[in-house]
């Protein structure tokens, strides 16, 4: 649509600067705005200058997106606050933010685990995947990505490192880690980029010393995925394809409850059901069952008895795989197995894995019929899909990994040999399935394009984004001058491009559809779902400012708040991803009827 002339003086100076200075509010700097107008290419916000200054500055900026800080705002404890945002690496209103973690606080009286970066921490735990708009929300659907060198660390804070800011921008984020040097001063280095739904790591080695290795130190490189719980996560992973994948329902509210127990309209069978997949290891799928364990298929055949005798269980399909002919059992305790044991009101048999280490590979696996990944839709799951480049030598999965942050974690990581210089991380994710995320891991990140060309393609997003708008003036006495405000004008227009989010996936036939958190099933529907976003807060600035210099993502986010309304019965208050029920009265009514007046 052609865009319109908008006169301040018959929208009032306080619209004004509400419209364009969303982000400010949440982050720590104060761009006064005086008039907006409409004009091709871009619409013109003019600074006022100082009292008595009497000198225009036009100030023509060609990338925008190299003068957002994107750290502004993030110099917040729980006892002090300068906006208590994060520092996002991805793309406007991507499904995923990426974002490093600097520290892992244990819960301590309030909730403190949402507070995991600040501009001053010196360790690095690794690029976290994270949707928080909020450290009083919390976090959904985050899963932490590291990378290593040396001995495999498994305990708090060994798995940390210090590291260098080389780059902080929204489309690219670079790290020197220093703990990984060489005698030359040659260290590891970590390059981040962000898609909508996915990522690219591109992370550097220092070149392999043969000497060192000849003296035993070890130079094995390594990339780790770490998930929140051992009892409700999914992670596996393939060496020779160098893929880890999996699923967590790390949540804080607003999801969809699913079954305690499988659906009642499913029957029950005795006999194995197929075909069998394997999920991965995962806490919560291993029951413990009182046979011998010695003998896997005895255990098997045991907990599938079990199961039927229960009326409120649903029968089950197990791959014995060659665990009995190469001499595996169930509770090997060093590799990271458990003792059978007869434990829990439920006697359901929703098994998995036998162990890790020596006996990895080596599965039980299965699932109660018509609660398997066939019907994984009705629950909250965040999948992943993470694919390196070379393929990896080895890996392992740990369970009941405890960092500090986590105590009772779930990790897998890949190995690679000593003489690997460099290694290309790609990372796709679905609220939908794992089939998905590897569909949105393709089509986003595909093998024939470098992490530069990722990384170019999210800056020139950007600069798309954030180019709308171009600034004329300055005030004189400025300390900072004109590019300190700037500064702070651009990283305002970068965090309202932010949030809300969009959790919408394009299927193998280009259709648009998503996976909905405000459906009691938690089923997937066509169309736009948007969600995070505060309407409290954002009602009068950032659905205005998006009407008036991003319609078309406009016109996505109300559909995508109608579509939440439709599955829902009503309109959200606090999203995160789903009714959060957080803050007073209904300020999500006031968007429709802008967007009403707008339209």
């Amino acid at each position: 649509s052609s865009r319109q002339v908008l006169d301040p003086t018959k929208m009032g100076t306080e619209a004004c600067l509400s419209l364009l200075l969303l982000g400010a509010a949440q982050a720590q700097g104060n761009a006064h705005l005086g008039s907006i107008r409409a004009a091709e290419p871009a619409i013109k916000a003019s600074i006022p200058r100082g009292v008595g200054a009497d000198v225009d500055v036009d100030v023509d900026v060609e990338h925008p997106e190299d003068l957002v800080d994107i750290t502004m705002g993030t110099w917040s404890r729980i006892d002090y606050s300068t906006g208590s945002v994060l520092p996002f690496v991805g793309r406007p209103w991507g499904m995923n933010q990426w974002a490093p973690q600097t520290n892992n606080y244990h819960p301590n009286g309030h909730d403190q685990k949402s507070w995991w970066f600040h501009p001053e921490d010196k360790e690095l735990y690794g690029i976290r995947c994270t949707h928080q708009p909020s450290p009083w929300i919390n976090d959904y659907g985050n899963f932490l990505v590291s990378a290593e060198m040396g001995l495999l660390k498994t305990n708090f804070p060994n798995k940390a490192t210090t590291f260098r800011v080389d780059k902080y921008s929204p489309y690219e984020l670079d790290y020197t880690l220093d703990t990984y040097c060489d005698t030359d001063g040659n260290c590891m280095t970590l390059n981040l980029t962000g898609t909508s739904r996915g990522a690219m790591i591109h992370l550097t080695f220092p070149p392999f010393d043969e000497e060192a290795a000849a003296a035993g130190y070890d130079q094995t490189r390594r990339v780790r995925v770490l998930l929140s719980s051992n009892s409700t996560d999914s992670i596996d992973f393939d060496a020779n394809s160098g893929r880890i994948f999996g699923f967590t329902q790390a949540n804080n509210g607003g999801v969809p409850m699913g079954y305690p127990y499988p659906p009642p309209s499913s029957s029950a069978t005795c006999q194995p059901q197929g075909p069998f997949k394997n999920l991965g290891f995962s806490g919560n799928d291993l029951y413990h069952f009182g046979v011998d364990e010695g003998d896997v298929d005895k255990a098997a055949m045991q907990c599938q008895t079990q199961c039927c005798n229960e009326p409120k269980c649903l029968a089950w399909g197990l791959d014995y795989g060659s665990s009995t002919s190469t001499g595996g059992r169930l509770g090997a305790a060093p590799d990271g197995g458990d003792l059978p044991t007869c434990m829990g009101h439920d006697k359901c048999c929703w098994i998995k894995s036998m162990a890790g280490g020596a006996h990895s590979g080596q599965h039980i696996s299965g699932w109660k019929k018509g609660y398997g990944p066939d019907d994984v839709q009705t629950m909250f799951h965040h999948f992943f899909e993470l694919e390196t480049t070379p393929v990896a030598a080895g890996g392992d999965v740990l369970q009941r990994v405890n960092d500090n942050m986590f105590t009772n974690g779930l990790e897998a990581y890949l190995e690679f040999p000593p003489t690997v210089q460099s290694i290309e991380v790609r990372i796709g994710t679905s609220f939908i399935s794992g089939d998905q995320a590897r569909l949105n891991l393709d089509r986003e990140l595909p093998r024939n394009k470098t992490f530069t060309d990722i990384a170019q393609e999210s800056r020139a997003r950007w600069n798309s984004v954030l180019g709308v708008v171009k600034v004329q003036g300055g005030e004189q006495g400025d300390p900072r001058g004109d590019k300190g405000r700037l500064v702070t004008f651009y990283s305002s227009m970068y965090r309202a491009a932010i949030f809300p989010r969009s959790l919408a996936e394009m299927n193998s036939t280009g259709h648009t559809i998503h996976w909905s958190p405000y459906d009691d099933n938690g089923n997937v529907f066509d169309g736009e779902i948007a969600t995070d976003s505060g309407f409290w807060d954002a009602y009068r600035t950032v659905y205005q400012l998006g009407a008036l210099i991003h319609p078309l993502q406009y016109n996505k986010l109300i559909h995508g708040w109608m579509n939440a309304y439709r599955e829902q019965g009503w309109l959200p208050g606090w999203p995160s991803p789903g009714e959060r029920g957080a803050m007073a009265a209904t300020m999500q009514d006031c968007i429709v009827a802008d967007a009403i007046i707008v339209t």
